[in-house]
């Protein structure tokens, strides 16, 4: 079973050439409405703990922005189907997932705690068979043991595509069936990603071109903040707390709005590119499942 990688990403470049407004402008408006509002959040002063060093007030916010970013996600999903479909799809696409919010949040929220309850019962496995394999360890040869060590990273990829992307078109079928409810979302997609999910890997990894180039620019930007803040004069850590307190500053500047700002705003012209190009293409993946003779009987609904 594949899906042809090269025919979906032409379809998706002749569906943006098609699109108005164009892909870039809705991408960049999207990057505003998430790392944007994330960056204006953090200059608001909020008041913190004295004793625990914790904030009520910022926990409160960023658990509001999580559900915010995750509902404007959703509305990119929105218009990169619309866009798939030659429909139109204006930029008001990324506001409409809030007509739908409370579904989108909970199919997250349903789909987070299946994540973590797999994973739970997937690190428990796997540390039995750990414990085991390090027991007969001293009885291998060298070569063995090396193999046996590449086959337990081979098994935590394994389970990377067998778990995550079993939920990765979950937020389409929410789009095409919204009144069916998030539930009934998260086991269309694992039906539609049963035996597909290799595929869709594929598809994904095919962008490393793009991803690369955008990834080193960003890591840039952030070591140009770092010498701005003069992180590399730091000496070297000599100590376990030395290290503690340098690992604070570099997560400190890491996450400061101008080290945000640049890193995103260095790869911003690939960006504006990648984006709307990734987005329709993974819309067109979902569109071809629906159309595949193994898939689901499920009408065709325009988006909400």
């Amino acid at each position: 079973m594949e899906i042809d990688r090269k025919a979906l990403k032409e379809q998706a470049k002749d569906a943006l050439e098609l699109a108005r407004p164009r892909g870039w402008t809705v991408a960049l408006l999207y990057i505003f409405m998430t790392t944007g509002v994330s960056v204006l959040l953090s200059l608001i002063p909020l008041p913190v703990d004295p004793e625990t060093g914790l904030s009520s007030p910022a926990l409160f916010l960023n658990i509001l922005y999580s559900m915010y970013g995750t509902v404007v996600g959703f509305g990119l999903v929105l218009w990169a189907l619309w866009v798939g479909r030659r429909l139109s799809a204006g930029a008001s696409a990324l506001t409409q997932g809030f007509s739908v919010a409370g579904r989108v949040i909970v199919m997250n929220v349903l789909i987070f705690l299946r994540v973590v309850g797999w994973t739970a019962l997937f690190y428990l496995g796997y540390l039995i068979l750990l414990s085991s394999a390090l027991m007969l360890f001293p009885l291998l040869s060298p070569g063995a043991a090396a193999l046996l060590l590449l086959l337990s990273y081979g098994v935590f990829f394994g389970f990377y595509v067998s778990v995550i992307l079993r939920y990765a078109l979950a937020p389409y079928l929410l789009a095409d069936h919204p009144d069916d409810g998030p539930s009934a979302a998260i086991r269309r997609s694992v039906s539609l990603m049963w035996g597909w999910k290799w595929e869709l890997f594929k598809l994904d990894l095919s962008f490393l071109n793009w991803q690369i180039p955008i990834s080193l620019l960003s890591l840039a930007g952030l070591a140009a903040c770092l010498w701005y803040f003069d992180f590399f004069l730091l000496p070297l850590p000599a100590t376990l707390e030395e290290a503690m307190t340098t690992g604070v500053y570099f997560a400190a500047v890491s996450s400061h709005p101008l080290t945000v700002l640049v890193m995103t705003l260095i790869p911003l012209p690939l960006s504006l590119k990648f984006l709307p190009y990734r987005e329709v293409t993974l819309a067109g993946f979902y569109d071809a499942r629906l159309q595949a003779p193994s898939g689901p009987d499920l009408p065709m609904m325009p988006p909400v």
